[in-house]
């Protein structure tokens, strides 16, 4: 595989999850749909070259989602 090949589709999977769960309501199910499926996302590249790498952006894309959380939770109180 050349480097195209093998960072593209890292890249692209990583788009995919963050794209699927950015705008997420936040509810303890909605959290564990995440972390499900983070980890079966990461758990595809075990054993390859890539896997160290996806698993450095997943973990980087939910600490996003988990950051946008935050603020949206701190919004909704300061709303009410």
């Amino acid at each position: 595989m050349d480097f195209k090949e093998i960072y593209f589709d890292v890249w692209s999977e990583v788009w995919q999850f963050h794209k699927k769960f950015y705008d997420n309501d936040g509810s303890d199910q909605a959290w564990q749909q995440i972390v499900d499926s983070a980890g079966g996302t990461v758990n595809k590249y075990k054993g390859l070259p890539q896997y160290d790498f996806i698993k450095d952006l997943i973990l980087a894309i939910l600490a996003e989602l988990e950051r946008r959380d935050r603020i949206k939770r701190k919004e909704t109180v300061k709303n009410e």
